[in-house]
C-alpha cells in the first residue's frame, strides 16, 4: 500500500503524521470517504466539493487547488492498483503543527493533506440476507454538516448498540427528531413516501444521489424533520452511505420494521443506484470489469434486474 502524504508517497509502514498534529491533539480536521472499482472512482466531483465545504465551515484554509488535490487522488489510487475490485479511498486534511500545541495557535498552523486506500469493507453476509438491526440513541454530532475528524459521538454510539446486539445506532436529538446513523444518513417509507431528515445531519453524497434517483422515479420524496415515533410507523426504512450505500433496515430497537424484511421499494433504489454508478463513472474500455464489479456488489435480487416501486411504495 502506498499512502499520500503532503506531496509525497510512502509505504504503509513508514507513513507517519506529526505527533504534534491538531489534527490528533484536537480533533481539528475533515475528510472524505469515497469508493473506487478497480480503475473507477465514484462521484469524485461530489467528493471534492464536500471535503472543500467542510474545510470551509470548521476554519482551515486550503493552499492546494482543488484540480491539484484531484491529481494527487488519481495519482494515489493509481500507485495501489494492486488492490483489485473494491477499494475505500479517504481523504484527511488536518490543521497541520503549529508553533505551539495550544488551541490558540491553531491559527498557524499549515494543513496537512493525506490520502489512504484500503480494502472496501465488506458487509457481513448475514447482515445483507436480513437486513440491519438498529437502534435509537440520544446523542448529537458537532457541526454536523462537517465532517470532521471528531467523531467521538458516532464512536459511542456505535459502541453502545454493539453491546447491545444492534448492528447500528439512529441519533436521536434533543427534540425527539432523527438526525442519521452512524456513519450514514437514514431514510425511511411512510405512507406512500420516502422520508429523509433535513437539519441536524451531514448531507451524504450516497444520499444526495439516492434523492436525485427517487424524484427522477417519480416517488414523492420530503425532506423534513422526523420524529422517533413516525419512524417507528415506517413501511420500511435503509440508511446509506460511502461504505453502505442502500443497506436495508429491519427491525428498530427489537421491533421489526414494516414486514421484518428488506423491502421493494428499498431494493429497487438499490438497483437504481448500481445502474447510476456505472452510468456515471463506467469508460467503454472499462464497462465490463466495472459492471461485473457493481453486480458482486450488489447484496440482494431485484426483480429482473430492474427497478420496479410498487404503488404506493408499502412493505412487500
Amino acid at each position: 500500500m502506498q499512502v499520500f502524504i503532503d506531496g509525497a508517497f510512502y509505504g504503509e509502514d513508514d507513513a507517519k503524521v506529526s505527533i504534534f498534529d491538531h489534527g490528533f491533539l484536537y480533533g481539528n480536521g475533515v475528510f472524505t470517504t469515497l469508493m473506487a472499482i478497480d480503475d473507477m472512482l465514484c462521484f469524485v466531483d461530489d467528493h471534492l466539493d464536500r471535503l472543500f465545504e467542510s474545510a470551509r465551515l470548521v476554519r482551515i484554509p486550503i493552499p492546494w487547488s482543488r484540480d491539484q488535490v484531484r491529481h494527487w487522488l488519481y495519482q494515489t489510487h493509481e500507485r495501489n492498483l494492486e488492490l483489485a475490485g473494491r477499494k475505500r479511498i479517504r481523504l484527511n486534511i488536518s490543521r497541520g503543527v503549529g508553533p505551539e500545541i495550544t488551541l490558540e495557535h491553531g491559527r498557524y498552523c499549515r494543513p496537512v493533506l493525506s490520502i489512504i486506500v484500503s480494502r472496501y469493507p465488506q458487509l457481513a453476509p448475514e447482515v445483507a440476507a436480513r437486513g440491519m438491526s438498529v437502534c435509537c440513541i440520544e446523542a448529537e454530532r458537532v457541526l454536523p454538516k462537517a465532517k470532521s475528524f471528531n467523531f467521538l459521538p458516532s464512536v459511542l454510539a456505535y459502541e453502545e448498540a454493539r453491546e447491545r446486539g444492534y448492528d447500528d445506532a439512529l441519533f436521536v436529538d434533543r427534540h425527539g427528531e432523527v438526525t442519521e446513523a452512524t456513519s450514514g444518513n437514514v431514510f425511511c417509507f411512510l405512507s406512500g413516501r420516502l422520508r429523509t431528515p433535513a437539519r441536524m445531519m451531514l448531507e451524504g453524497v450516497t444520499r444526495k444521489h439516492v434523492l436525485g434517483l427517487a424524484r427522477a422515479s417519480g416517488l414523492p420524496v420530503v425532506e423534513a424533520a422526523l420524529s422517533r415515533t413516525e419512524l417507528e410507523r415506517a413501511d420500511e426504512m435503509f440508511v446509506t452511505g460511502t461504505t453502505k450505500p442502500v443497506v436495508p433496515v429491519t427491525r428498530l430497537d427489537g421491533r421489526p420494521v414494516g414486514r421484518g424484511r428488506p423491502g421493494a421499494c428499498t431494493l429497487a433504489l438499490h438497483d437504481l443506484l448500481t445502474r447510476e454508478m456505472v452510468r456515471r463513472h463506467t469508460c467503454a474500455a472499462s464497462a465490463t470489469a466495472a459492471e461485473d464489479g457493481l453486480d458482486a456488489w450488489s447484496l440482494w435480487h431485484t426483480q429482473g434486474g430492474a427497478a420496479v416501486f410498487p404503488v404506493p411504495c408499502r412493505p412487500s
